[in-house]
């Protein structure tokens, strides 16, 4: 519903409410005000793709939980401990359905967690690969 919300509100030309209610569904509150200038100058840049983003939000198919638990293999969910909320949901929601899962969630790091600390990242990635058993080739 509240990207539905915004969508409306960026094909009404209201940019600025558009983003503030996008912002509102995936980080759980209006953060734009809180941001540093810089960070709040390249919300503001980009929010031409905003109403793109939105129109194509809902042409990816639907993946129902029965069909997430044929994956057998092993599956590793990531997110960073200040990531948007749609993360913790996201990856709630996966592992409750991918039976072979685990998850890892990287200190003081949000959505762009490879690139705000790549060292952990790869540590936790490599640690993951590391513990899958050998496979024939």
């Amino acid at each position: 519903i509240g990207f539905d919300e915004a969508r409306l509100l960026a094909r009404l030309g209201n940019a600025d409410a558009s983003i503030r209610k996008f912002l509102s569904v995936t980080v759980g509150a209006d953060v734009l005000d809180q941001l540093p200038p810089a960070a709040r100058s390249v919300v503001i840049e980009n929010i031409s793709t905003l109403l793109p983003t939105l129109e194509h939000y809902y042409e990816s198919p639907p993946v129902a939980c029965e069909h997430l638990r044929r994956v057998t293999l092993p599956v590793l969910l990531m997110r960073g401990e200040l990531s948007p909320r749609l993360a913790l949901v996201g990856n709630t929601k996966l592992s409750e359905c991918l039976p072979n899962s685990s998850e890892a969630v990287l200190d003081s790091t949000s959505h762009g967690l490879h690139i705000e600390n790549p060292t952990e990242f790869g540590r936790v990635v490599l640690n993951f690969l590391n513990s899958l058993p050998p496979t024939a080739a």
